[in-house]
This record gives C-alpha cells, sequence and structure tokens, in this order.
C-alpha cells in the first residue's frame, strides 16, 4: 500500500505448483496431478489454535497437525483466507 511514494504497508509470500490438468475417465473429470489423478481429500485449515486464537503457540504446532492429517489418511489442507504469521513452516516434510 502506498501513500504517495511512501510504502506504508506490504505483505510477502510464496506459492508453488506442480503440473495440474483434467482427464476424462469413465466420463467423469478427474483432477491431475503430476500425470497422475487425485482424489482430495481433507480438512478446512481455518488457522485458529485454542491456546493462542490466531498465532500457534510453539513451532511444533502447526507440524503437528499437518502430521496427524496425514495420518488421518488425507492429502491435502484447505486453507482459509489468512495470511500465516511468519513462524508457520515453509518447508514440511
Amino acid at each position: 500500500m502506498l501513500d504517495g511514494d511512501k510504502v506504508i504497508d506490504s505483505v510477502d509470500s510464496y506459492f508453488s505448483l506442480r503440473e495440474v490438468g483434467k482427464l476424462r475417465i469413465n466420463g467423469e473429470v478427474v483432477l491431475m496431478l503430476n500425470g497422475k489423478p487425485v482424489y482430495h481429500h481433507g480438512p478446512l485449515g481455518q488457522g485458529f489454535w485454542p491456546d493462542g486464537l490466531y498465532t500457534h503457540a510453539s513451532d511444533e504446532a502447526p507440524e503437528f497437525d499437518i502430521q496427524k492429517t496425514k495420518d488421518m489418511g488425507c492429502n491435502m489442507t484447505r486453507k482459509h483466507i489468512k495470511i500465516e504469521c511468519a513462524r508457520f513452516p515453509t518447508v514440511l516434510a
């Protein structure tokens, strides 16, 4: 956001994307990720933390949530419209 020539607010972020496409299989359009059909299965991550409201209380908390989501068989988390704090991990195994 600018006030004349002066920057008064800014946001930095990142984004990554693999090869995404679609394919018709048995009359149904299927999402393809990296050349393979993918069924999205996962929760809505609203970025709410009971012990910290909109900021996680520890650096391990988001990693714990993501690992538990994977352990439940989910392959994605749909993120709510919210800018995560700078402590949110940018690289997860």
